[in-house]
């Protein structure tokens, strides 16, 4: 199965890679982003790493900071596989994380983060989320 990549801009002056399958069935051993909000401005990396890996193995997890250091309010979990990630959204979506209610949403493509910077809000991360996915079938 190959894949392609197509560039966003994520980060001034910074971008980040998507990986796109360009097949339509991904292997069940394929790793599976998930895109986590609503989170606690104080949870940590370690947190999130202890608290996914509930769920089934933990590739990488990324949190975007503003320029104070803390943590936006979302991250980008990468489960190791399709069965860890479906499981990570049927048990802790919903859940409570640092006395937050976290949401959690499997992205069809992979975001490869490169020397994060200043990082975008939600709703920008999410417009540009779904423009990828519009052009996916154009």
């Amino acid at each position: 199965m190959g894949t392609s990549q197509t560039g966003i801009q994520i980060f001034s002056g910074i971008s980040a890679k998507i990986n796109q399958s360009t097949s339509k069935t991904l292997s069940s051993d394929s790793p599976v982003q998930l895109f986590v909000y609503n989170m606690n401005s104080s949870t940590t990396l370690k947190d999130m790493k202890f608290y996914f890996s509930i769920a089934g193995p933990v590739d990488s997890i990324f949190i975007p900071a503003s320029e104070k250091k803390k943590n936006r309010g979302f991250a980008f979990v990468q489960m190791s596989n399709r069965k860890s990630a479906k499981r990570a959204e049927q048990i802790l979506d919903g859940s409570w994380l640092d006395k937050r209610r976290i949401q959690i949403m499997a992205l069809n493509n992979c975001i490869d983060f490169e020397m994060p910077r200043e990082a975008l809000s939600i709703d920008q991360i999410l417009k540009q989320v779904e423009l990828i996915e519009q052009q996916k079938y154009i």
